[in-house]
């Protein structure tokens, strides 16, 4: 989907959950989707040992956990907006 239609799916998801107080677990590969919708995270590392980093958003999708679990560098950066988000670097 494009980003207009990410969002607005993203939005009436989680709308959707709340009204009716029930939970939404999604699988979300998009970090800006994912810390812009949701209050909590479970991060999979991929490795052997099979272990994970879960909790806050805000304590879960940081920089370290994301290098880590994908291998691949990210930070976050602040756009015109205010709104910091994570990007790959």
């Amino acid at each position: 989907l494009d980003l207009a239609h990410q969002y607005s799916v993203m939005d009436e998801l989680v709308s959707a959950s709340q009204s009716c107080e029930q939970l939404l677990v999604a699988s979300i590969h998009d970090l800006h989707l994912a810390t812009r919708s949701f209050t909590h995270a479970l991060v999979l590392n991929g490795d052997h040992q099979g272990s994970w980093v879960a909790g806050a958003v805000e304590e879960v999708l940081t920089p370290e956990v994301i290098n880590s679990a994908l291998g691949h560098r990210v930070e976050w950066v602040t756009s015109q907006s205010g709104e910091r988000v994570l990007i790959a670097s």
